[in-house]
Parts: structure tokens; C-alpha cells; sequence
């Protein structure tokens, strides 16, 4: 671990989030995990930031369309401008700082045609621009002006400063610095202060914010927030500390003289101070407090009230989205969206990979909404009637305003709304042109929601399935709808239907693109996909154990006569190198990879594939270091023990970080404990996974 990159990121992130929640951050809770944790990252249009993001058809169309009216740019305006520094609420991060945090590649890049691209802190966003503003989300403008080779923007009272590709970089930062923030006294808080110095400090007060703050301005609950930083001190000589909370802790060196305190890896230190149970870190000039936490700190408030106090939520499923000026009745969007609204007025957006707060209000049947996120405000306006909700991010005058039509969960829908579809009806598919494979996409009602349950919540790699091989999944060729080619996003594109025989509206509409066509031409992979006409949640509280059973039976099959090769690794405890054990098994000849970086055995060839299942090896020096998070362990369960390599582990399954785990542990020696750890990876009798823990032999 690289202790000033993670501080450093800790704290370009928390700069970052306090001075966008200065212009007006969100105070409702969001329904999902974090970002970050599994929940929130198990969607069913794939995308986290370090997979490939799918674009919806409709955010495509918009931008191709505001390029078309787009204005003239000024030429000197035109280029490629990448960050220098960065303040927020009065706090500065320098270009080194977030170097280091690994954020160094922020940039703005403005084409002559009046589009552009802005890399924000690795999200890459499509914008259009005029001279002097942009406009990201297609309605959030920023001001910037440009000095020379220097740009200054500003986003809502967060500023940037920007040089010119090409310059020599020395740009002034055009923006005042400001004064740091103290931290506030945190004494007579609910922690422990006790005289001794042993457990894990959680964060407290962050930069001035109390726990309450941070937590709203992270949209998380006070101990996820409190969680986001960590610090356990062992001994007088050793402590753990975590900057994320998927992060396990990482053993780091201690040292203290007095009520001074110093954490430090390699040649790397973070000082501060240990006094009357409260310890305080100083990051780059910032400082953070951390406390023994007790129950008490964390009863009411922050972004986590009950939603029993929210009332019954309504929920509604995206239908379709569309442009106003678009002569189609529906425009198909590649990526499912829901949105959840309470009796409160509070509600979830749940669209493009994020979960979004919003308040909302209902006169008659006009309906109003505002969401926020991260500082920006989208205000949308639109109808109720029934069981269907309209509403537009935009003038409903605009052709170029989008529309998201919504069904509410269990409601039925009119004749306008009842597609998912690029045109109208799974019917209206047109035939395949010569060459393209495509059928009459007809299958069972059982078959049809079956398959989308499996699509959305058991297929290991949807968005690596090939059209044929979804095809015979299915067992039928889909309905071709349509082919294209996205100039956008320079990809060809095709879209087909899997129907219910019973009822032509019920169906799954999958889009694929064209992987590598210089390649691989005539490749098709699913990009995207959507239901429509029946109930995602019903259909998987109805199949889900059933598809799970049938995916099972299919990985048995496909073992028996799998061929395997020889694997091994060599793990240590952290930051014990001279501490080593060899792990060796049989894994598939394709189709598995290891991750070095987290002692992971990926069920995907690509270790950075989203929701892959993996096998993780753990070494430390004692098998109670397994135990340090069981309190937070949810549905603990001890199962029978397991035997590798003539040890015995003990078994058992818990829920920790997102994860659902399946775990094995135990003591090999004086020195060894080992864990093995499996998520999302079926370990039943005579599966692959099965196969490869048969296998394993120690060292």
C-alpha cells in the first residue's frame, strides 16, 4: 500500500465532495449501497468506472443532435486543457497532490464543432460548449475563462485550473487559495476515553464536518461514513489503517513519543496527535479526527433516517426515453431505469449507473421532480395519469428535450407506452437482411421472464455474450428489429426482440455491438438490455432459485469433461514477504484469470471484469485476523467444515462489504493462517468451482 496515494485520495475526494455540497448536495437517503460497494455496482446495464460505460441510445441521439445546433467555436478556445489545480469550500489540492492521488489526468477537451469531452476525475462526460460556458447533462452550465494557456473554470463555486496541452504548465491557478477549515473540538462526543490506547478509530470530524455532515454530504449512513476511514491500533508498534470502506485494513508501522503519534509504510509517514481518546491526523495541512466510536454516535441523523419515516415507496419502470422532436413514438434506451418516490416527497432516481436523490411533488396530475447530485441540480416537469408518468429534463418544447416514460410496478400501460422498443411493438420488428441471423424471437411467458431474470441477475458475463451464444441460451433466434451504425460512438449496432407467445407485449429487448471490427467483424456482444410489459421484480422473486438451479445443473455438465491446467501463487501476509505459502490447484484452461494486486482467482479472463466471481487467498499470521470484522458480519452461519490438502477449514457464509461470502479458514502452522474466500462463484458438488477446491494442495 502506498500511504500518501491513498491519502492522498482521501482527501482530493472529501475536498472534492465538500465544496460540490456547497452548492446544494442532497439531504435524503439513497436506497442503494454507496458507490463503490458491490450493491450499488450490481446494475443491469454493466458499467462501473473500470468497465466500459454503456451510453444509452437516447444520450447518443442528444448529442448528436445538440452538435447539429451547436454554434461556431472560437478557435482559440479549441484544444485540450488538463488540470493543474483544483479548490473547493477554500481548500486547495495541488497538481502533485493529485498526481499522486492518481487524478491527475482531469481534462477538458473542446472541439470546433462545439462539442467536447470532460474527463472529471476519471468519468469521462460528453459536453457541448460555447465560448466561455459549457454545458454538461445537456442542462448544467459552467462558467470558464481563459488567460493565455490558462483556463479557470468554475462549477458552481468549485473551481479548476487548467493549462493548455502543449504549454510548459506553469500556469497561476487564477483562483484565491483560501484558508483551511479546522477541525472542531470533538470532546464530550460518544467515544471511548478510557486511558487506553488499543482499538479501531473511526472517522469523526472531517475537516470541520461532523459525522452527521459527512455522511449527508456522501449520501451514506453515519457508519458507512465513520467507516470511510480507519485507523486500529494493535500495539505501541503497530496499527491497520483503511481509506475506503471496501478496503481491508492494511498493516502500517507505529510510533509514539508523548501524545505525538506517527503511522508509516517504507519511507512514507502521516503524523498527529493521541490525546484523551481522540486521535488527530494531519493531511496535507488538513486535519482529520478519528474516534472508538461507541452505539451512541451513531443513533439518528445523517443521510440514513429511517425510510419507515419516507412512507410506502412507489415504484416505476422505465419504459422508454425519446426526444420531443423524434417523429418514433418511443425511443429504446439501452440501460434500465427506475425511479422510486416516496409519500414524503423524497424519492430515487436510479439511472446511468448512479442512484440520484430527488424531492418531487404532485398538483393534480402535474408533476414536478429535482434531482441532486454531487452540487448540480435537474429539474424535470411532466404528467401522472394512472399508471404512467412522463416527464422531461428540459422544455417540453425543445426537440431536443429528452422524455422518460415510466409504468409504474404492477400498473398496465396504454397503447402509447407499452413498448421498450426503437419504434412501437416487439411486432413491428422488421426481418434480417441477408446475411444477419435473426427468427420470429417467440418463446414461452415462463421462458421470456426466466430468461431476463438469468440475463439480470445470474449470467457470470452477459456483456462478453455473443448474440449467438445468448441465441441458444434462449434456445430461438431473436426477432431482428434493426441495425445502425452510431457515429457517436463509433460502433455498428443491432437490436432484437425475445417475445412471449401469449403476449406480443410482454418481451426482452436486447442491443449488441459490433466487438473489434477489425478484429473480429461480425461479432456481436449484448450492450444493453430491457423488459417490458411484465414485472423484473416479480418475475425474480418467482424464478430466481429456479434459474440459479438450471445455471448450476448447466456448470455441472460443463465440468464433467472440462479440460484443466496446472495453477499456483505464492501469497504472504501483508507487508511480510518473508512469510510465504504456496497455493496450487487445477483451473480451467480458459476463461479463468488470477489478479495479483488482490490475491483473487477471477472467473473471467479479464481480472478487471465487472461482477466477475473470484476465489480469494488470504494469508496472515493467525486465523483470529479472520475474525477482526465478524461483528459486522450480516447472516452469519457456520457450515461443515471443508477439507484442503489434508487440513481441515472451518466453513461458514456471511454478508461483508456487498459481498455474500462462502469462507474456508485455518491455522497451518505457528506462523500461517490461511482463508479462502468465495464470491459469486458456485461451489456446489461437481461445479468448476467445486473442481478447482478439490484441487487445491498447499505448501
Amino acid at each position: 500500500m502506498k500511504l500518501k496515494r491513498a491519502l492522498a485520495l482521501f482527501l482530493t475526494v472529501a475536498l472534492m465532495a465538500a465544496g460540490l455540497a456547497a452548492c446544494g448536495g442532497s439531504n435524503a437517503e439513497t436506497t442503494a449501497a454507496p458507490a463503490g460497494t458491490e450493491a450499488a455496482a450490481e446494475t443491469t446495464t454493466a458499467a462501473a468506472p473500470e468497465t466500459t460505460a454503456i451510453e444509452t441510445e437516447a444520450e447518443a441521439e442528444e448529442t448528436t443532435a445538440v452538435t447539429k445546433a451547436a454554434p461556431a467555436a472560437a478557435s482559440e478556445d479549441v484544444g485540450k486543457w488538463t488540470i493543474y489545480e483544483y479548490e473547493a469550500n477554500g481548500n486547495k489540492v495541488s497538481h502533485d497532490m493529485l498526481v499522486t492521488a492518481g487524478m491527475g489526468d482531469t481534462y477538458l477537451e473542446l472541439y470546433e464543432d462545439g462539442t467536447g469531452k470532460l474527463n472529471l476525475f476519471q468519468s469521462l462526460l460528453d459536453i457541448t460548449w460555447k465560448p466561455g460556458e459549457i454545458t454538461v447533462y445537456g442542462t448544467s452550465k459552467y462558467t470558464y475563462e481563459i488567460d493565455g494557456d490558462t483556463l479557470n473554470m468554475d462549477m458552481q463555486g468549485v473551481y479548476y485550473t487548467m493549462v493548455r496541452e502543449g504549454s510548459d504548465g506553469s500556469a497561476g491557478s487564477g483562483v484565491s487559495s483560501g484558508s483551511s477549515t479546522g477541525a472542531k473540538d470533538a470532546s464530550g462526543e460518544p467515544y471511548i476515553n478510557d486511558g487506553t490506547i488499543e482499538g479501531v478509530y473511526r472517522l469523526w470530524n472531517m475537516m470541520g464536518m461532523s459525522l452527521s455532515e459527512w455522511a449527508e454530504i456522501m449520501g451514506c449512513s453515519l457508519e458507512q461514513a465513520a467507516d470511510s476511514m480507519r485507523v486500529e491500533i494493535v500495539d505501541e508498534k503497530t496499527a491497520r489503517v483503511s481509506f475506503d470502506t471496501e478496503e481491508e485494513m492494511q498493516e502500517v508501522g507505529l510510533s509514539m513519543d508523548g501524545d505525538q503519534i506517527t503511522l508509516s509504510v517504507e519511507d512514507e509517514t502521516l503524523g498527529g496527535t493521541l490525546k484523551d481518546g481522540i486521535l488527530t491526523l494531519d493531511i496535507e495541512g488538513e486535519q482529520v479526527i478519528l474516534a472508538r466510536l461507541t452505539d451512541a454516535a451513531f443513533a439518528g441523523g445523517g443521510a440514513s433516517a429511517a425510510l419507515a419515516d419516507k412512507g410506502e415507496a412507489a415504484v416505476w419502470n422505465g419504459q422508454y426515453t425519446k426526444f420531443v422532436g423524434d417523429d418514433d413514438s418511443a425511443r429504446n434506451t439501452d440501460d434500465k431505469f427506475t425511479l422510486e418516490l416516496y409519500e414524503d416527497g423524497t424519492g430515487v432516481h436510479h439511472r446511468d449507473d448512479l442512484d440520484i436523490n430527488v424531492t418531487w411533488e404532485l398538483d393534480g396530475d402535474k408533476f414536478t421532480m429535482k434531482e441532486t447530485f454531487m452540487g448540480m441540480n435537474i429539474d424535470y416537469t411532466g404528467t401522472m395519469k394512472g399508471d404512467e408518468l412522463s416527464i422531461f429534463n428540459g422544455d417540453p418544447e425543445d426537440d431536443f428535450t429528452c422524455e422518460y416514460v415510466y409504468l409504474k410496478e404492477g400498473g398496465s400501460s396504454s397503447a402509447s407506452s407499452g413498448s421498450a422498443s426503437s419504434g412501437s411493438s416487439a411486432s413491428s420488428g422488421s426481418s434480417a437482411p441477408a446475411g444477419v441471423p435473426g427468427g420470429d424471437g417467440l418463446m414461452s411467458e415462463e421462458e421470456v421472464q426466466k430468461g431476463y431474470v438469468w440475463m439480470n441477475k445470474v449470467a457470470k458475463d452477459i456483456f462478453h455474450t455473443t448474440y449467438e451464444e445468448l441465441a441458444e441460451h434462449f434456445g430461438v433466434e431473436g426477432k431482428f428489429d434493426k441495425e445502425e451504425y452510431s457515429e457517436h460512438m463509433k460502433v455498428n449496432k443491432r437490436y432484437y426482440f425475445w417475445i412471449s407467445k401469449e403476449d406480443k407485449n410482454h418481451f426482452i429487448y436486447v442491443n449488441f455491438e459490433e466487438d473489434d471490427p477489425d478484429g473480429a467483424p461480425g461479432v456481436y456482444t449484448v450492450s444493453g438490455f430491457n423488459s417490458s410489459g411484465f414485472s423484473a421484480s416479480e418475475a425474480e422473486a418467482k424464478y430466481l432459485d429456479e434459474v440459479k438451479a438450471e445455471a448450476t445443473e448447466a456448470d455441472k455438465a460443463a465440468a464433467a469433461n472440462m479440460a484443466m491446467k496446472d495453477f499456483s501463487v505464492d501469497i504472504h501476509p501483508f507487508a511480510h514477504d518473508e512469510v510465504t505459502l504456496s497455493v496450487s490447484a487445477q483451473i480451467p484452461e480458459s476463461g479463468w484469470a488470477y489478479d495479483e494486486k488482490k490475491d483473487h482467482l477471477v472467473e473471467n479472463e479479464d481480472v478487471n471484469t465487472f461482477g466477475a466471481g473470484f476465489i480469494q487467498f488470504k494469508l496472515d499470521q493467525d486465523v483470529e485476523k479472520f475474525d477482526f470484522y465478524k461483528d459486522k458480519f450480516e447472516n452469519y452461519q457456520e457450515i461443515e467444515d471443508r477439507d484442503f490438502d489434508g487440513v481441515t477449514f472451518k466453513g461458514r457464509t456471511y454478508k461483508n462489504i456487498g459481498y455474500e461470502w462462502t469462507e474456508y479458514i485455518a491455522q497451518i502452522d505457528d506462523e500461517r493462517a490461511l482463508s479462502i474466500g468465495i464470491v459469486r462463484v458456485d461451489i456446489s458438488e461437481g461445479t468448476v468451482g467445486d473442481k478447482i477446491l478439490n484441487s487445491i494442495k498447499l505448501k
